[in-house]
């Protein structure tokens, strides 16, 4: 405990008796140089004596405006230093400075609200536990300070002086009704002390010790003129500094001596022995009257347990390592379990050698040492490097993906010899190209890993490859091949299909028979890898096409059959037969029949007369082409026209008929008749048709003759209203050249039913006055004229049906 807790202790209730003496006025505050960065500095009142050197401020209020001084710059609340014993016995002479903690002021010391460096300075922030607030009293609406309803002040709002007018007062808990000390500046709020000067970025401070005189105030400046926590001048140092000393008759001197022991351990003080915690005053010579009082402040604490260590620590051998641990308050750490210097640098053991060792360390609290807790560090030996069948394998380009393998315990692979990250399967060699390619494999037993080994694979390049003076040749050519494969010290060997096989590096060679080969090309080099190519060729043999056809002279439109013999898959035709018409045919194919003769049929139709020149050529790749040529007459049709169809009435004259189209020499006629002369005399209706020849070609043209004057009539009818053969005799259709008409039908009794002398009408509907009649055989009785003339009577018998 310190001097000044120690004198609260011993003189709490002297100071509750002299709390009616404590005096608080206002020293220095400031606006601030910006925002709110505002202060407030109090100075405790009071010349020490022997019995009387400090002041309970306890309850005491501090304020801006309340209303007291004016109507203007009132902020609701008020704030008081807490009912705690850090206010209970503060010294005079004292400074404390309250400040917005929320915008601090640059100029402020560091913060020390308890004095705890006996400079008899408080620094206060507002939002301090040490002070209370009240957040509605005093207001404008009353001005009267309470004693209760105070919080934990957070906020600096119900000061607030940063106002062109304000004023800053301390009121007496004793006497709530009126400022123990105010001063006020501005116009419109005037206190007892009052500074006319406008505030705006202004310090008010005293400049000696008359706090009641208004010309003891100065208005200066921010920062310049700020002293926080200092006195504002020398005649107001000179004041504050002699409340520090006693008045005539003494001080009091008062110390405490702080001792540490640790159980169970004593401390010998004044001839006494003390092995206890607490409090223990004596006194002595006394000075101009007043007691010199020193307190032995012991405190015997226990000697706390050893420090938290984990479990033994376990490292593998080269390991990288860090510090080690231990849970405590400031922890000493040592190489021995006892003697020896402590250290607070935790070590760091070394993984070199396999083995156990050992580290201690204590932990010291409130100046007691633990006893030491004891670390045991195991250095776990490395396992030797896995194995490989074979550390320097040799695998042929192109063969499978490679994976090596390794024996040991929890393989894993690099692809360096030192650091990189690791894989817990083995590598897969790529083997399209020749390479050498190193790998690293570790092994770990009980959780440490090996060395690296090291695995070197070279991939053995070979790639047999060769060009071809070219992919097709005619039968006749030779084959040129050059080796160009990649790869040292290999044997060749030559393969052309055919049955030949050659071991030169490059070669020649002539086909005997057309076909498609593959030639192939195997290498093989020194560290006995193999590699074949293969590429085909074509060999065409060379073109040869015959051409035979079934007719040399045709008519206009007649078919000509052409036949053309060639060599079956290894041809393309184009056929030209001269009149402009033409088509092509692709018979390269690698089909089984290739190289065989075979046929293929054409037809072909010209459609008009001439002689016409037909082409065939054919083509083989490598060979070229060869072509056939023959000819075709065309010769032209014989014209033939009897004209359109004609009529032949009962009794009219005969027909003469004739072509229409003139007689050409060499032509012969053929009627149907059997006449062979240009015109012929028809007498009957029917075809007649004239066929003309030439030694070629032959037209025929037919023409019909109908019956012009005619009737049928029908033998039965349905007169059953279903649109079919409703009616009897309909004329429009079964008859022809009528001029005069008159039917009668009778029944089998005689009875006429049905008479008519109309041309175009339909005939009876099978009624006899609107009555349906029986089906039965009725009797009709026709006379016709014909336009020429003629007349025929028929008479017959037609059936109703219904």
């Amino acid at each position: 405990m310190s001097l000044k807790s120690l004198l609260s202790a011993l003189l709490i209730c002297l100071c509750c008796s002299l709390s009616t003496q404590a005096q608080l006025i206002v020293n220095e505050f400031s606006q601030g140089a910006s925002g709110n960065k505002e202060y407030i500095e109090l100075v405790v009142l009071g010349q020490r004596t022997c019995n009387d050197s400090c002041a309970d401020i306890r309850g005491w209020i501090f304020d801006d405006n309340n209303g007291w001084y004016g109507t203007t710059a009132i902020s609701p609340g008020c704030y008081r230093f807490k009912n705690d014993p850090n206010w209970s016995c503060v010294p005079y002479g004292s400074i404390i400075v309250i400040y917005n903690s929320g915008d601090p002021n640059a100029s402020l010391p560091p913060d020390d609200p308890t004095d705890a460096n006996n400079d008899g300075v408080y620094i206060v922030p507002v939002t301090s536990p040490l002070l209370e607030m009240h957040n509605t009293l005093p207001s404008g609406t009353s001005m009267t300070y309470p004693a209760t309803g105070f919080t934990a002040s957070t906020t600096w709002t119900n000061m607030a002086l940063n106002n062109t007018n304000d004023a800053v007062q301390v009121i007496n808990p004793a006497n709530l009704t009126t400022a123990f000390h105010a001063v006020s500046y501005g116009s419109g709020v005037v206190a007892p002390v009052h500074l006319t000067a406008s505030g705006s970025q202004k310090v008010y401070y005293l400049s000696n010790d008359q706090y009641n005189s208004s010309a003891a105030w100065v208005a200066g400046n921010v920062p310049a003129n700020e002293t926080p926590g200092a006195p504002n001048s020398t005649a107001n140092a000179t004041w504050i500094n002699g409340m520090h000393s006693g008045a005539a008759g003494g001080v009091s001197s008062n110390d405490t001596l702080h001792v540490v022991v640790c159980q169970p351990d004593s401390f010998l003080f004044n001839g006494n022995y003390y092995h206890t915690t607490g409090y223990y005053p004596f006194t002595f010579v006394s000075v101009a009257g007043c007691d010199s009082i020193v307190t032995l402040h012991l405190s015997a604490n226990p000697v706390p347990p050893a420090p938290v260590v984990g479990a033994p620590y376990t490292f593998c051998q080269e390991e990288v390592v860090t510090a080690l641990t231990a849970t405590g308050i400031n922890v000493l750490w040592y190489s021995a379990p006892a003697g020896g210097t402590g250290t607070t640098t935790a070590p760091v053991p070394a993984t070199g050698v396999p083995g156990v060792f050992y580290f201690y360390v204590s932990q010291t609290v409130a100046g007691c040492e633990s006893p030491r807790a004891t670390i045991e560090v195991h250095i776990t030996p490395k396992p030797a490097p896995p194995v490989f069948g074979n550390n320097a394998p040799v695998i042929c380009q192109g063969s499978p993906s490679y994976t090596p393998a390794a024996t040991g315990q929890n393989i894993q692979w690099y692809n360096m010899p030192t650091g990189g990250t690791p894989m817990a399967t083995a590598p897969v060699i790529n083997t399209t190209t020749g390479l050498t390619v190193s790998w690293y494999a570790t092994q770990t037993v009980n959780g440490c890993e090996s060395d690296r080994a090291l695995i070197k694979i070279r991939v053995s390049a070979i790639n047999a490859d060769f060009t071809l003076s070219t992919d097709t040749l005619c039968i006749s050519d030779s084959l040129r091949a050059t080796n160009t494969s990649t790869g040292n010290d290999y044997i060749n060997f030559w393969d052309f299909g055919d049955g030949f096989t050659y071991v030169h590096p490059s070669y020649a060679h002539k086909y005997l028979e057309p076909g498609v080969y593959t030639v192939m090309l195997a290498i093989k080099n020194s560290d006995g890898c193999v590699d074949t190519a293969r590429k085909p060729v074509w060999v065409s043999p060379v073109p040869d096409v015959r051409v035979t056809q079934d007719k040399y002279d045709i008519c206009t439109g007649d078919m000509v059959n052409f036949t053309l013999t060639y060599l079956e898959g290894f041809s393309r035709m184009n056929w030209d037969f001269g009149d402009g018409n033409g088509f092509s045919q692709d018979e390269i194919n690698p089909g089984a029949r290739r190289g065989h003769n075979t046929s293929l049929d054409v037809q072909h139709s010209y459609d008009r007369p001439g002689t016409f020149f037909f082409t065939t050529t054919a083509y083989t790749p490598g060979c070229g082409e060869k072509s056939w040529k023959d000819s075709v007459n065309v010769h032209a049709m014989p014209h033939v026209s009897l004209g359109p169809d004609s009529v032949l009435c009962l009794h009219d004259a005969p027909i003469l008929l004739k072509n229409d189209m003139p007689r050409q020499e060499g032509e012969t006629y053929l009627w149907s008749t059997g006449e062979t002369g240009d015109q012929v005399k028809v007498k009957h209706h029917g075809d007649i048709s004239l066929t003309v020849s030439t030694p070629y070609c032959s037209t025929t043209d037919v023409v019909h003759v109908s019956k012009d004057c005619y009737i049928d009539v029908p033998n039965a009818f349905t007169p059953n209203g279903d649109g079919v053969n409703d009616y009897f005799f309909p004329r429009q259709l079964l008859s022809s050249s009528v001029t005069d008409f008159q039917l009668q039908v009778v029944n089998r009794w005689g009875q006429k039913v049905f008479e008519t002398r109309q041309i175009d009408g339909r005939g009876w509907d099978g009624r006899f006055n609107g009555t349906l009649q029986p089906e039965g055989v009725y009797i009709y009785l026709i006379k016709v004229v014909f336009r020429n003339g003629a007349s025929e009577n028929y008479q017959g018998n037609v059936t109703l049906l219904r």
